[in-house]
């Protein structure tokens, strides 16, 4: 069936394999951005109001977690809630912030300054893009590293803008590519494991049995390298 087709995707992302060794909390934040991302779905066809605040909560909750993921707001808010009324988004901003109290509550106790990560982490980025970091390390960007990065997006992604497919989850899929495109600006290809599992949850849906064995096969190669 259609889950077993979406469980052997998963079991055989090499993304999955990647991040293993890695003490991190991107699964974590994957799990929570994950749930967020139908969450808003689910808002999105019913407009049930809770299903937008559990969003925002678990969308605060992995920004918490990685302060990385608080720039995916502005695509989530700009793309689900455009022509929405403004309470609507006030709520889900107050939602995102009741979310990521964890990590303000943390600073204030630690460094007398809740918005201490947050904007640690933005002002590190502006120094990395402007000057090359504080140690002058300079963006190691290149097109090979790209390259690899596109590798570990699913093969058959394409599937997604086909026009019925498109129509049918049209600004889940605005939102997977502007995220994608968000990411390229730093090719990490632990970064992915953000968005991957929301590509594949679609292709689960959409792969015939050969697309399947393919894709399986092209993960079981990218695992083994």
């Amino acid at each position: 069936g259609k889950d077993k087709k979406t469980l052997f995707l998963f079991l055989t992302c090499p993304l999955v394999w990647y991040m293993v060794p890695w003490m991190t909390p991107a699964f974590l934040v994957s799990t929570l951005f994950l749930w967020a991302n139908y969450f808003v779905g689910c808002f999105e066809k019913s407009s049930n109001l809770k299903d937008l605040i559990i969003s925002g909560i678990l969308f605060g909750l992995a920004s918490a977690v990685w302060t990385t993921i608080m720039y995916f707001f502005i695509f989530l808010v700009a793309i689900y809630l455009f022509n929405r009324k403004v309470h609507l988004v006030f709520l889900f901003t107050l939602a995102f912030f009741i979310g990521l109290l964890p990590s303000l509550i943390l600073d204030q106790i630690y460094f007398n300054f809740a918005f201490y990560s947050i904007l640690k982490h933005i002002f590190s980025n502006v120094s990395f893009f402007f000057y090359g970091g504080v140690y002058n390390q300079g963006n190691t960007m290149n097109f090979f590293s790209i390259l690899i990065f596109l590798l570990f997006i699913p093969l058959f992604t394409f599937l997604l803008y086909r026009k019925r497919t498109f129509n049918q989850n049209r600004k889940q899929i605005i939102f997977i590519s502007a995220v994608i495109f968000f990411l390229l600006l730093n090719a990490q290809i632990r970064m992915l494991i953000v968005i991957v599992p929301s590509i594949i949850l679609i292709l689960g849906k959409l792969l015939t049995r050969r697309q399947l064995v393919l894709q399986i096969a092209l993960f079981l190669v990218l695992s083994l390298l």
